[in-house]
């Protein structure tokens, strides 16, 4: 019995590696396999692809003793023509390739799929690489889990992102009866989400301690993650969407102060400047007005927080909420424009505070719960909602006629989403529908597939995701 290590179709028969047997064939309709390039020794090959026209292979080579238990990211990744015997290295480092039909190829390096503009005339890569699916699960000898058809449709088996996995978070959602379903993406460590306002996509933060960037998902989950702050940019966190769902929002250190910046969701363009902060100060972004002209943030000094508007047409910042010896911070517009909602970030619990928009002398503080933080409208302005407690939601009413009034406050279900303390940044946001909310949990609680497994990820269209994000030279 041979054990494949990894294989493939093609018109010239099923390719599949043999380990140190080298790369084999076999008819569709059986027989006895065929050596097509033989392993020397202390070579171990996997993962044969017939390149276009039947000339040569591309594979996965793995060389040195015990060679087999190095084929993750210590293996090379080689195209060899069948008749010269002639072998070219094509990356160093990657297991797993594969060419599509869009002038690519793809392979797997940790636990990012990366793509890469592919010359079949040169049998060279154009350009660099970049990441098409994070966190992609490999075997133990570095097999990738992901197969496409010819049409465009991948299929992949979630696993880690950057070695990230159990004990990590996973996103959510949650409806008001506390029912929870994992999103597509798979463990990292996230942060910050914030639904879109059309409620089609997500924008959040992954910082693993060695790099933070923002990411943009598609809800439906019909197309993979996709960074939008590349690498090399610095540390991006705290995104929020633009009213238009054009643009987002978010911290970044990339020219020395924590200032905001902004960016086309699309990856199109640069970031932009928008704020930019005295020595000592950092700005956090936190929400926009409905009608786009303003947002809203927290400017943090010596861990005291106030809170600020931004006007887009004057350029201009102006003061909205600050009280001598307190904090105050992420704040969040009310969807007709005319409040912010903000907290007092007092230990160990914290208070909600609503003030009109543009601000007035007066604010009106909320009932006080046992602990309320991080606020959240309904996207009727009729409700809020907040953190009331390690894993807890709360909610309560909010009227304006006759007279500015709150409702008594109601405790919901457990969310199990990580927002704990009012110094946290928040970890969940509600979607349009008013019924459904999105959030940070640790990876334990969410759910498996069948049989305890992480389920497979289905994209359409995957083809025409790589050409946009890897752009053929």
């Amino acid at each position: 019995t041979l054990d494949p290590y990894g294989m493939s179709w093609s018109e010239e028969g099923i390719l599949f590696g043999g380990g140190n047997r080298g790369i084999q064939r076999v008819s569709p309709n059986g027989g006895q396999p065929e050596t097509l390039i033989a392993a020397k020794d202390n070579e171990w090959m996997a993962s044969p692809q017939m390149l276009p026209g039947g000339k040569e292979v591309l594979f996965t080579l793995a060389t040195g003793q015990n060679a087999n238990t190095a084929a993750g990211d210590r293996a090379q990744i080689v195209v060899q023509a069948l008749k010269s015997g002639d072998r070219k290295v094509v990356l160093q480092s990657g297991a797993d390739a594969r060419y599509l039909p869009t002038g690519h190829i793809v392979y797997a390096l940790g636990g990012v799929l990366f793509a890469a503009s592919f010359d079949l005339r040169r049998l060279e890569t154009r350009g660099s690489p970049v990441g098409v699916i994070e966190g992609i699960a490999r075997s133990a000898i570095g097999t990738a889990y992901f197969a496409f058809s010819n049409t465009g449709t991948l299929v992949y088996r979630q696993g880690a992102v950057n070695g990230v996995g159990a004990g990590q978070a996973v996103l959510v959602m949650v409806d008001r009866k506390g029912d929870t379903q994992p999103l597509k993406v798979p463990a990292a460590a996230y942060g910050f989400p914030r639904v879109s306002r059309d409620g089609k996509r997500a924008a959040y933060q992954i910082d693993d301690g060695k790099d933070s960037s923002i990411w943009i998902y598609e809800l439906s989950g019909a197309a993979a993650p996709r960074r939008l702050t590349l690498p090399g940019t610095g540390v991006n966190r705290y995104p929020i969407w633009s009213s238009d769902n054009l643009r987002v929002a978010f911290q970044s250190d990339r020219e020395g102060d924590l200032g905001i910046w902004w960016q086309r969701a699309d990856g199109s363009g640069v970031a932009e400047r928008l704020t930019k902060p005295n020595k000592g100060i950092t700005h956090v972004p936190d929400s926009w007005s409905p009608d786009g002209q303003h947002f809203s943030f927290t400017e943090e000094k010596d861990s005291r927080g106030v809170v600020w508007t931004y006007s887009l047409q004057d350029k201009k910042a102006t003061l909205f909420a600050e009280m001598a010896g307190a904090s105050f911070n992420w704040s969040v517009f009310s969807p007709d424009g005319h409040w912010l909602a903000y907290q007092l970030s007092a230990q160990p619990n914290g208070r909600l505070y609503v003030k009109p928009f543009p601000p007035t002398a007066v604010a009106y503080l909320a009932p006080e719960d046992a602990d309320a933080h991080h606020p959240v409208w309904s996207p009727d302005g009729k409700e809020l909602f907040y953190v009331a407690g390690p894993s807890l939601f709360g909610s309560m009413g909010f009227n304006t006629r006759p007279s500015v009034s709150f409702g008594s406050p109601v405790r919901a279900p457990k969310s199990g989403f990580n927002t704990n303390v009012p110094s946290a940044v928040r970890t969940y946001d509600i979607l349009p529908d008013g019924n459904h909310f999105i959030g940070v949990v640790a990876a334990g609680q969410a759910r498996p597939g069948p049989g305890g497994s992480p389920p497979l990820q289905v994209v359409l269209n995957w083809f025409e995701d790589v050409k946009q994000r890897a752009p053929a030279k």
